[in-house]
């Protein structure tokens, strides 16, 4: 599986920021391009703890292709090797779960400064899932550009627009089930994900 994930926010961390994060099932049948045939989830951020940034926001997408990706295997016959690809233009999320993440553990959530690891909560969520991922085969974080990670970013522009216009409000708890329909609960899916 091969997912385009991207966040992305507005008013950046201060009062009455929103924030938006999707994932982009890319449709391995078709051959690489702006144009690749795909399924997209995306939903707005909880700003019920935490204020909406865009480093939240691009750990939010992961968890989300995360999710997606431990989703679609469990409804998989005959179980095949999980291999997931997840690419994201965020170094700086790329670097938290693949890299980071396993220091500050060591740490007990220290920076080498000594502060607390900023949004622990979700680089831990992250972690957890690719655990569950990893059980059944293994999870790559690889960068993209801006410019190659389009449909992420469309998906995100969306939904923070119909935040902003008051069409879909933040929840408190998030819709655990990525690709299906839950406007209601505040996430959106774009396209028709064929049955597995």
């Amino acid at each position: 599986m091969e997912f385009f994930v991207n966040g992305a926010s507005r008013r950046n961390g201060q009062s009455g920021t929103i924030g938006a994060a999707a994932a982009v099932l890319k449709d391995l049948d078709s051959p690489f391009s702006s144009s690749f045939s795909s399924w997209v989830t995306s939903e707005p951020l909880d700003d019920s703890i935490y204020p909406a940034t865009h480093q939240r926001a691009e750990l939010q997408a992961i968890i989300i292709a995360l999710k997606w990706a431990l989703q679609k295997y469990n409804v998989l016959p005959p179980r095949p090797n999980m291999e997931v690809t997840i690419w994201s233009d965020s170094k700086y999320a790329i670097s938290c779960v693949s890299e980071w993440v396993h220091g500050w553990v060591r740490s007990g959530w220290k920076t080498a400064k000594g502060n607390d690891v900023v949004n622990r909560d979700l680089i831990e969520e992250a972690d957890n899932l690719e655990s569950q991922a990893k059980h059944f085969g293994d999870v790559t974080y690889l960068y993209i550009s801006r410019q190659h990670n389009e449909k992420a970013a469309t998906a995100c522009t969306l939904l923070l627009s119909r935040i902003a216009a008051g069409m879909i409000y933040h929840v408190s708890e998030q819709d655990d089930t990525p690709g299906q329909d839950a406007v209601s609960s505040g996430t959106t899916n774009h396209g028709v994900e064929p049955e597995v």
